[in-house]
């Protein structure tokens, strides 16, 4: 879902764009929305290096087009073009905003932060200084952070529907799934179309276990886009619990076609052949899962679950100490290392 801020960014920007009326056509571009990225940054350019403008107006330009690298993923480019908006007008605050931005893209949530408190300070009735604060705040697992800037730009901008949608997530991360809800609900009557919104609100069914409407929010997702393999991810974890394993087994194929390296989705594709009888298939899942996410000890301990049903306990010991050395107070393993201790101690007594 956060791929989808710097388009945010260019929606709350408020049309903060080159003076149009001393601009020349190929200027008017820099800033606008209607028009390319490359035309956008070609706008820019020609401001930049038309040396007419000084001051806010180049500090805009540059800033324009470092949203607009960052927007193509030039991020190199993107950098130095923020960096030169904010030296040359320390006070612009559509410079910070997109120097906030481009460090919450480029994964730098603290320099994002510093960057989004100094927009916030510039222009507080700026709904965009809330918004990329509020972007680097919920990485930063500030979530309270996130939901009260959130909450302020949706006070300043209350039709834009995403921003029900991302302090639904803010609230969802914090643990708080009825007000996640209620924000899922509200992007999904301006938007009902939207399949991200779906799939969040069906994982915070999940998490209340509210497992029929987790599956009919997973459902319409795939119904609505059934080339997104979160839909089937997420329905495959429902008819899991939901001990429906052919339906779960099915939904994880579909899943791991359209996303073949996501280790979660092989090993719970394993526990339901596991639970289908199918044990080679499983191990195999397993095995792949591991492959792919070695670091994590549940591919450890859903291994030794398997060999310790398959009667080879030297094999699940094994693997359930591989997974104690990733982490040593993990549940699920000390719970799946005691139950190997006591088959083995069963099967010394025979």
């Amino acid at each position: 879902m956060w791929k989808a801020i710097p388009l945010v960014l260019a929606l709350l920007a408020g049309g903060q764009t080159v003076n149009q009326a001393a601009a020349e056509p190929m200027e008017i571009r820099c800033g606008n929305t209607d028009v390319s990225l490359n035309e956008r940054i070609a706008g820019c350019t020609a401001i930049i290096e038309g040396g007419q403008n000084l001051g806010r107006e180049l500090s805009q330009a540059y800033a324009n087009r470092g949203l607009a690298y960052t927007m193509n993923r030039n991020l190199a480019r993107a950098g130095e073009d923020v960096d030169k908006a904010v030296q040359i007008d320390p006070n612009n605050v559509t410079a910070w905003t997109t120097r906030a931005n481009y460090f919450y893209v480029i994964n730098k949530p603290e320099l994002a932060m510093k960057a989004g408190n100094r927009a916030v300070e510039l222009d507080p009735d700026l709904p965009m200084t809330y918004f990329v604060r509020a972007a680097a705040a919920t990485k930063l697992q500030n979530y309270d952070l996130a939901i009260a800037d959130y909450s302020q730009a949706i006070r300043m901008r209350p039709n834009f529907a995403q921003l029900y949608d991302l302090r639904g997530y803010a609230y969802h991360k914090k643990g708080d799934e009825d007000h996640a809800i209620a924000d899922y609900d509200e992007r999904l009557r301006r938007e009902p179309n939207d399949v991200g919104s779906h799939l969040n609100r069906g994982d915070a069914h999940r998490n209340k276990r509210d497992y029929a409407a987790a599956s009919e929010d997973y459902s319409e997702a795939i119904r609505l886009d059934p080339t997104n393999p979160g839909g089937y991810g997420g329905r495959g974890f429902v008819r899991l619990v939901m001990q429906d394993f052919k339906g779960s087994a099915a939904d994880f194929d579909q899943a791991i076609k359209l996303q073949p390296n996501n280790p979660g989705l092989y090993a719970n594709r394993g526990s339901a052949l596991s639970m289908l009888g199918d044990k080679k298939g499983a191990m195999a899942d397993y095995d792949t899962a591991l492959r792919l996410e070695p670091g994590h000890p549940i591919n450890h301990v859903n291994r030794a679950m398997l060999l310790t049903d398959m009667g080879d306990t030297a094999g699940a010991l094994t693997a359930i100490r591989k997974a104690l050395a990733i982490a040593p107070d993990f549940p699920p393993a000390l719970e799946q290392l005691k139950k190997i201790e006591a088959a083995r101690k069963s099967a010394t007594k025979k």
